[in-house]
């Protein structure tokens, strides 16, 4: 079954909403703080933890945490 049959088939498949979604970083410069040559942050996705669909039977990434560390040598 090919996307476009499943268009043909399922009513208002073409019809979209606007998303609310909200992402947010807190970045700390280790460099500048304590001379250490490290760059760290935070990231949050989807704030809100709001569900959407990006298109049939795919659902959209939910809240999620993520610690990201860059280390300049």
């Amino acid at each position: 079954m090919t996307y476009s049959f499943v268009l043909q088939v399922i009513p208002n498949t073409d019809a979209r909403v606007n998303a609310h979604i909200v992402d947010a970083r807190l970045q700390a410069n280790l460099a500048q703080l304590a001379g250490v040559p490290v760059l760290a942050s935070i990231i949050r996705r989807n704030i809100l933890n709001y569900n959407y669909v990006e298109i049939i039977g795919n659902l959209a990434p939910t809240l999620s945490i993520v610690l990201q560390v860059e280390v300049k040598l």
